[in-house]
């Protein structure tokens, strides 16, 4: 039962910032541009991105790892760099490969979870409603990058959930 509930305060967490920076800048070309949207509107708020992550990694971290081991190590740390390396437009820098290592990482350790689970199917259904969402708000050629962390977030958090629903 503990697990089901750190699985949703996670994604709640994370549906929170989601909505919070989606309504201030619109729909992003990644949610990774909303530590500039943040940074933007005044120094230092970029940081609720970083915390924003470490919440939903340190709410998700005893879930991932009760269901993979060290697999749910590894997708914590590969967030945990993606909020620590916010800077992707900085071109060239240790910082922006740090940022796309550990999203990469993140996704594909995801993936992986779900299938252990068996619960890879859900990867289908959130892609065609969140292609459903992108199409209808006409915001797919600009954020598919979106769209797809969309994608990937909440297939996990379903996963994660299935897997634990207590009832």
């Amino acid at each position: 039962m503990v697990y089901f509930i750190l699985t949703v305060i996670s994604a709640v967490i994370f549906t929170v910032y989601a909505v919070v920076a989606t309504r201030i800048g619109g729909v992003l070309p990644s949610l990774s541009d909303s530590y500039y949207l943040f940074e933007e509107r005044s120094k230092g708020r970029g940081m609720v991105f970083y915390v924003t992550l470490l919440l939903v990694v340190f709410t998700s971290i005893f879930p991932m790892c009760e269901v993979a081991g060290g697999l749910g190590v590894l997708a914590g740390f590969a967030l945990l760099l993606v909020g620590a390396a916010p800077k992707i437009k900085d071109r060239k820098t240790l910082e922006r490969v740090l940022h796309y290592g550990g999203s990469a990482t993140a996704a594909i350790v995801a993936v992986a979870i779900l299938a252990k689970t068996g619960k890879l199917l859900v990867v289908p259904w959130f892609a065609l409603l969140f292609l459903a969402i992108a199409i209808a708000s006409k915001t797919l050629k600009r954020s598919w990058l979106f769209w797809a962390e969309m994608v990937a977030f909440y297939a996990f958090f379903a996963g994660l959930y299935m897997h634990f629903y207590p009832w």
